[in-house]
């Protein structure tokens, strides 16, 4: 039987790693032995990206950890082009902190996650690679409200009162998601029930274009969905993540923005982490 062993490199040689269940992080022991005691130390081994097969169309990516032997200086620093092997990664802004208070992949070597509070985004600039008009589009992301339920939007592309101007607006208004497209004059809200949130707990939530139809998904399933034919707008705006004014504290891991991919378009479970 031939055996053929590939090894696929990203962006800077870093490895990037096949879909598989999640596995602990590769360790190392030590055990050094004096006359009266014996000590054991484990230390983690380097951390890699897991294997994403629609990372041709990745836009954003961030675990909000700092992987620094992935090359990250902050907790949410972009790493799609990292994960995508082609490309350059987006400068965020400053502003947003490593919080250990909250982790949601603990056992893949995840230490932090991502607090934004208030105004404060990952990234807030004009950029054309935002514009989407008729593209297949995922944004997806782990959230934890913490201890206060607050309106927080993840991504804006909306002047309030303009729909000329406006393209998205995804976000939470109390306890309902909203998934807001412009299109022209006119603006389409596709919003939840209310949802029930708990304090301390993580949540997946994605939204997905899929050809004419938006769909909320929250854990894998899907909470709203609406069919709206034209295309989305485009604007001078800049393109904000995770950043609105009058918006609260959130907790963020695993944030992603695909450009042309609608990844989910029916139930599913939610994905392992980026980072192994």
């Amino acid at each position: 039987m031939l055996n053929l062993n590939i090894n696929i490199l990203g962006a800077s040689n870093r490895p990037i790693v096949p879909i598989q269940p999640a596995p602990e992080p590769t360790t190392t022991t030590t055990t050094t032995t004096t006359s009266t005691t014996t000590t054991t130390t484990t230390t983690s081994g380097p951390a890699s990206f897991r294997n994403d097969p629609y990372s041709a169309s990745l836009l954003f990516a961030t675990p909000g950890n700092e992987f620094s032997s992935l090359g990250m200086s902050l907790s949410y620093s972009d790493v799609h082009a990292d994960i995508a092997g082609v490309g350059s990664n987006l400068t965020v802004n400053t502003g947003s902190y490593a919080d250990a208070t909250y982790t949601n992949f603990a056992g893949n070597g995840y230490t932090t996650s991502t607090r934004v509070e208030s105004t404060g985004s990952f990234y807030n600039q004009f950029n054309s690679d935002f514009q989407f008009t008729n593209e297949n589009l995922t944004f997806e992301l782990w959230y934890n409200q913490g201890t206060t339920a607050t309106d927080r939007s993840f991504y804006t592309d909306y002047v309030a009162g303009q729909p000329t101007n406006s393209g998205l607006w995804l976000n939470r208004v109390g306890s309902k998601l909203r998934f807001i497209q412009n299109s022209g004059a006119s603006e389409t809200v596709v919003q939840t029930a209310d949802l029930s949130w708990a304090n301390g707990q993580w949540y997946h939530l994605a939204f997905v274009k899929n050809a004419t139809t938006y769909t909320i998904y929250r854990d894998g399933v899907e909470v709203a969905s609406q069919v709206i034919s034209n295309n989305i707008n485009t604007t001078t705006n800049r393109k904000v993540i995770m950043g609105q004014a009058g918006t609260g504290t959130a907790y963020i891991q695993d944030y992603k923005i695909y450009k042309g991919a609608a990844v989910y378009t029916a139930s599913f479970t939610p994905p392992l982490s980026m980072v192994i």
